[in-house]
């Protein structure tokens, strides 16, 4: 459970730096209860982020 919310914070951490993988697997984080709380919106959202921003690159 602590690793998991260490995983879940390190990738956090790496999206807000623009690392669009992180984004992904904080989708990945927030769709699986993986160190959050699980949010399916949130999960949406941040694989929209990921994409759109991949798209835009």
């Amino acid at each position: 459970m602590k690793k998991e919310r260490e995983t879940a914070n390190k990738y956090r951490q790496q999206a807000l730096e623009g690392d669009l993988m992180a984004m992904n697997n904080m989708g990945v984080c927030y769709a699986q209860d993986i160190g959050v709380v699980e949010d399916h919106v949130m999960a949406f959202q941040c694989y929209m982020k990921a994409a759109l921003s991949l798209y835009n690159y």
